[in-house]
């Protein structure tokens, strides 16, 4: 099995907006709990960008230099932690935030020049693509789970 399908089955509590503006996801079987960032990756003005492999990245090390929400430990979101929202778009803190009719890129490798990419427009689309696609993106966190 692979990403969310692997997470808490109890989804009560999920997709809860906290006092520092980010949105608890849900608990993860590590016992950690995922974090995400309110909207996607977007400019200074609120517009949604998209990125390459790399500028996510970058984008992620700036936001941790900046400490954004009060938290350094930003990272782009890996495939599981955007199986999570896919499953949760519509609850909670999660609704609206997502372009279900793009691509998010994820932080997973496939190999040198490809990363794993989730669509939030159709179930289990998730597919390889270049590091050059330009996409959107999420910012996530693991912290403290939620009970």
């Amino acid at each position: 099995e692979r990403g969310y399908l692997k997470m808490s089955s109890q989804k009560l509590n999920c997709c809860v907006a906290m006092e520092d503006g980010s949105v608890f996801v849900d608990n993860l079987p590590t016992g950690q709990g995922l974090y995400v960032a309110p909207t996607d990756m977007c400019s200074e003005t609120g517009e949604r960008l998209k990125l390459k492999f790399n500028e996510r990245a970058a984008y992620a090390a700036k936001a941790n230099a900046n400490n954004y929400l009060g938290h350094d430990d930003w990272f782009d979101a890996s495939l599981e932690a955007l199986d999570a929202c896919f499953y949760l778009q519509d609850t909670g803190a999660l609704k609206d935030t997502f372009d279900e009719c793009s691509y998010y890129g994820s932080s997973d490798v496939e190999s040198e020049n490809t990363m794993m990419a989730r669509a939030f427009a159709a179930a289990f689309t998730v597919d390889n693509m270049s590091k050059f696609s330009t996409l959107h993106g999420r910012l996530a966190r693991l912290g403290p789970a939620q009970s």
